[in-house]
């Protein structure tokens, strides 16, 4: 994708404990001219440290990652003008206003496209406004503990058909995540960083 306007590439540090999604999120970016991922972390530590080596335009943080919040104010602490957007997940209620709190810019779905992701990365860089993600926008997803623990045992391979006293939780989960099977359950619970693809 092309952007003359830009006269230098926005440097993004990712920060993501899964390997794939990391990679895949750098391959991804990298197909948009004006943006560059200068570094990786994999851990909250690794984060704060390659934040501070590495200076770049912007932070991309998991917010599933052990440690975000606390690697956010820590970063926010050693340098007030740092740019952080962090990835969130509907499961992260909680965890996007104490992201927001900590001094992130905002927040982007997990599952959104790169070229919305892109496009917060060059708002948040430019002063623009970048849409958070708030507890309202999630709430008509948030699962219950019984259905997401369903959702987890589905996922790692357990059938329905075995689970006869799921029955009421399986109709509630399909019927907030929008879906009819248990693969597109699993499928959907994936997209929206519930359950991890094995």
């Amino acid at each position: 994708m092309s952007s003359s306007h830009h006269a230098t590439k926005l440097r993004v540090v990712l920060a993501d404990d899964h390997a794939v999604l990391r990679r895949g999120l750098a391959s991804l970016l990298a197909q948009h001219d004006d943006l560059v991922v200068v570094g990786e972390a994999a851990d909250a530590e690794t984060a704060v440290a390659r934040h501070a080596e590495l200076t770049p335009d912007i932070l991309l943080i998991d917010l599933r990652m052990r440690g975000s919040i606390a690697a956010i104010e820590r970063i926010r602490v050693d340098r007030a003008d740092a740019r952080i957007l962090a990835l969130a997940s509907v499961e992260d209620a909680d965890g996007i206003e104490r992201a927001l709190a900590a001094g992130a810019l905002g927040c982007v779905w997990i599952d959104a496209s790169v070229d919305a992701i892109a496009a917060a990365i060059r708002n948040a860089c430019t002063g623009r406004a970048v849409s958070a993600v708030s507890r309202e926008q999630v709430a008509h997803v948030q699962l219950t503990k019984r259905e997401l623990a369903l959702l987890r045992v589905l996922a790692d391979g357990a059938l329905l058909a075995d689970l006869p006293d799921q029955t009421e939780v399986a109709a509630a989960l399909f019927a907030k995540l929008g879906v009819a099977t248990t693969a597109d359950a699993i499928a959907a619970g994936v997209r929206r960083g519930l359950v991890r693809s094995r």
